[in-house]
């Protein structure tokens, strides 16, 4: 195990992406960076140095990324968590040294911040954000990028001995991804191949308060908006964050404003069996949410908390051990996603809910845990609750293969008085290798299981399911790498043993020079919907195109008999879908990205039409500085349906000014236009800050 520098005495920098001082002549040198993707195991195409030292307020890291055509790296303008196709390094932080965690730190070749989380037996996701420094400057052989973490901004324990480190890099134009210590794809979890790090550091028990202010207005066509307390359109709010140990942080938020800026993408909502399911991107969900995530499923799924008054959250972290609560008194609780049937919008309208989960994790060693897990759902001034509760975890019963699962019970009064309880559990393996991962996972949830706080669209059902990918990387040529997956299946029947879904999707795709991809797969089988066998038939395929650094080209659909989910006349239909986007950056400080879906739907055998939609957006974002920018959007959709004619026709236009110095510290001022039979608008504006004491 290597040493990190470290000093208890503030180190003297200068985060200006020039490593001139003195200290970074004793920092730690990490060794050579070996590639992961597309072909793993090789020499990067450039080589990358990083330096590493700390000292008792952060951990400072410097990267000096080299490349053999300098002109072409890619460096645009962008709002923080968005790399759009450019040039980037970075780090994966775990402070604990447990393998139960890591903080993404990355910075793109402009300076651009993406900061994130990833958790054992959970998903990479780059919505947490920190206030840490950073720069970026473009060399004569590259870019060089120098970062301050500090300790504050991350959970650490008060006496750090060993910490988890991956420095990355990522070369957008031939989708080289490299880093050090190397990824071996036989080992399944990038959290147990971190590298370990002695620190040795005594980081104290600090306390920490932060003050979360904000104030928003809102006006409509109607007048001043006041979807929360407040007084002629205007609504204070304050969110309070402490921190009384290193490894422990509590929220507690008054009145908070939990809108968004920018509304969600349109898609196509027509025919569906399951409710949409959207990323959560408010502020006061992010903090800690890594832990939540199950591989018993989406058992916690916090967008179903719509509109909370007050919330309360807490963390701790100590020894292993990991401690999570959540609780928001919620003014607008969503409606259940069960197929099964639950609570609907009728029986929670006018009526709030107390909403609450708590989490307790033990780590098993690095990338394994066991956790407690339990959620409560109760709706005031009605006869309506649903608890959860279970155990989960992950263990890895060989270097290269994972056991990972849980089991959970419920219990629900529904709508009509009735009580109910049942369980649901996943058992699933994963086994990697270099050319070959297999996979497969067994589902239970019964009749009545419910997660109201969560996301488990399924009822009564017992299933299986198996992937097997073989993995080949061509020397030389254009294609770069192949992936095969002739078994990707899925089985399910109901708890009583009738079937219930049969499908098979063999697939592939490759990876071409200059980061270009293309797939193919075809879905076949069938299931069971409203007491009908509805066959599906339906190849389809995607590419993604990048042709060069100014512009990106996605697209995809299928074509063929898939379900029409009409519960009085379910029926097999011929679905043509076409989706893609086109993203098009002139110059650093400007992108153009057109998105837009079209589907349409007839009988089987060239019969009549059921339904034509289309949906689109066009967006542009030009930039100032990286703190200072403008958004402008054009969504549209329009929907014919067979019974009805045209059920929809709109557009919807969306302005944005921002000015954003950091996390928490920013201002808006936005508005948007719906142009149908009736005209409607709104205006808005929103600013806060953060004082940290």
């Amino acid at each position: 195990m290597a040493d990190i520098p470290y000093q208890e005495t503030a180190v003297e920098l200068r985060v200006d992406g020039v490593a001139d001082e003195a200290a970074w002549r004793e920092a730690r040198e990490l060794g050579a960076f070996v590639t992961a993707e597309p072909s793993p195991g090789l020499a990067p195409s450039g080589p990358t140095r990083v330096r590493v030292l700390a000292d008792r307020e952060a951990l400072y890291l410097f990267f000096e990324a080299t490349d053999d055509r300098p002109e072409r790296i890619r460096a645009g303008l962008a709002r923080r968590d968005s790399a759009r196709t450019d040039d980037r390094v970075g780090v994966l932080l775990d402070p604990s040294g447990e393998g139960q965690r890591a903080y993404l730190f990355f910075v793109t070749a402009r300076g651009v911040q993406l900061d994130g989380t990833q958790s054992a037996g959970g998903d990479r996701s780059f919505a947490w954000d920190a206030t840490w420094r950073s720069a970026a400057r473009r060399t004569e052989r590259g870019y060089a990028v120098e970062m301050a973490i500090p300790w504050r901004a991350v959970r650490h324990p008060a006496r750090v001995e060993a910490i988890g480190l991956m420095a990355v890099r990522v070369q957008a134009r031939t989708g080289e991804w490299s880093s050090f210590p190397a990824v071996d794809p036989a080992v399944p979890g990038v959290l147990a191949q971190l590298g370990r790090y002695r620190l040795d550091a005594d980081l104290g028990r600090r306390a920490g308060l932060d003050l979360y202010p904000e104030l928003t207005w809102a006006r409509d066509q109607d007048g001043p908006l006041q979807e929360r307390w407040g007084w002629q359109g205007l609504s204070p709010g304050l969110t309070v964050g402490l921190r009384p140990l290193p490894g422990a942080s509590v929220l507690a938020a008054i009145n908070p404003d939990f809108s968004q800026v920018e509304s969600d993408a349109p898609r196509i909502e027509l025919n569906r069996r399951y409710a949409l399911y959207y990323d959560e991107k408010r502020p006061f969900f992010l903090e800690g949410r890594e832990w939540f995530d199950s591989p018993a499923g989406d058992v916690i799924y916090t967008r179903s908390m719509v509109a909370p008054l007050a919330g309360l959250r807490a963390t701790v972290e100590r020894g292993g051990w990991t401690g999570a609560a959540l609780g928001v008194l919620d003014a607008a609780p969503s409606a259940s996603v069960s197929e099964g049937g639950g609570w609907t919008d009728d029986d929670l309208a006018g009526k709030r809910a107390e909403e609450s989960v708590l989490r307790l994790r033990r780590a098993l060693g690095r990338d394994a845990f066991v956790g407690l897990l339990y959620s409560d759902r109760t709706i005031l001034g009605a006869d309506l609750a649903n608890r959860v509760g279970g155990l989960d975890g992950q263990v890895r019963l060989a270097s290269n293969t994972t056991l990972s699962g849980g089991a959970m019970g419920s219990w629900t009064r529904f709508a009509d008085g009735r009580e109910a309880a049942d369980a649901a559990g996943a058992l699933g393996v994963e086994r990697a290798g270099e050319r070959v991962t297999a996979a497969a996972e067994a589902t239970w949830i019964g009749p009545d299981f419910r997660a109201e706080n969560g996301f488990v669209t399924r009822a009564d059902v017992a299933g299986v399911e198996g992937i097997l990918d073989f993995d080949f990387y061509p020397e030389g040529g254009v294609v770069r790498m192949v992936e095969l997956s002739p078994v990707d299946s899925e089985f399910q029947w109901t708890t009583a043993g009738e079937p219930r879904l049969r499908l098979v999707t063999p697939n592939g795709f490759a990876r071409f020079a200059g980061d270009n991809r293309a797939g193919i797969g075809a879905d076949l089988g069938g299931e069971d919907y409203a007491g009908a066998w509805l066959p599906t038939r339906a190849p389809w395929a995607w590419a993604r195109l990048a042709p060069w650094r100014w512009l990106l080209v996605r697209g995809g659909g299928h074509y063929g008999e898939t379900p029409y989910y009409d519960p009085d006349a379910p029926r097999t239909g011929r679905s043509g879908l076409v989706r893609g986007s086109v993203t098009f950056e002139p110059v650093a400080a400007v992108s153009l990205t057109a998105t837009g879906s079209y589907e349409d739907f007839r009988e089987s055998g060239g019969g009549a039409r059921l339904y034509r939609a289309t949906v689109g957006r066009v967006r542009l974002e030009t930039f100032a500085t990286p703190e200072l920018w403008a958004r402008w959007i054009v969504d549209w959709n329009r929907v014919d349906d067979a019974d009805h004619g045209v059920v929809e026709d709109g557009t919807r236009l969306e302005a944005l000014f921002a000015w954003e110095r950091g996390p928490g510290r920013a201002a808006w001022l936005g508005g948007s236009v719906d142009l149908g039979e009736e005209t409607a608008w709104r205006v808005f504006a929103k600013a806060s800050w953060v004082w940290s004491l």
